[in-house]
């Protein structure tokens, strides 16, 4: 009983040594400079995996929310994922009515929003390790 009290103390001050680690370099490196997040034009690159069962729909709710400071966008969707890729084109589409794109295979690339298009590995039925 009482080894498994100090095991327990021990855990615990583990944990705090641990998290006072990580409380001194992230405080430490408050002051330093720091890339920016936006470019020189003031937008953010995103990045948006496009995932299917009811994925897309909730991540296009998400994006609504953003202004177009967060463009280019580039998302990645299965090759096999046909029906997320319509619902992004025509979210990208109401956020930029009259805008035209240009198509580049094996991605598209669009004026405001990049498509890369992946393989599954279930469709070569095989693991990811």
């Amino acid at each position: 009983m009482a080894a498994t009290g100090v095991l327990a103390i021990g855990f615990v001050g583990l944990l705090a040594v641990f998290a006072l680690l990580r409380l001194f370099f992230v405080f430490r490196g408050l002051g330093k400079d720091r890339k920016p997040l936006a470019r020189s034009d003031g937008t953010i690159r995103t990045l948006v995996v496009v995932g299917s069962g009811g994925h897309t729909t909730e991540v296009l709710r998400l994006m609504s929310g953003l202004s177009d400071t967060y463009s280019p966008r580039y998302y990645i969707i299965a090759e096999t994922d046909q029906m997320s890729e319509e619902k992004v084109h025509r979210f990208e589409r109401g956020k930029h009515p009259g805008k035209k794109g240009v198509v580049s295979l094996p991605f598209i690339v669009l004026s405001y929003c990049a498509f890369f298009f992946l393989s599954r590995n279930t469709d070569y039925n095989s693991s990811m390790f």
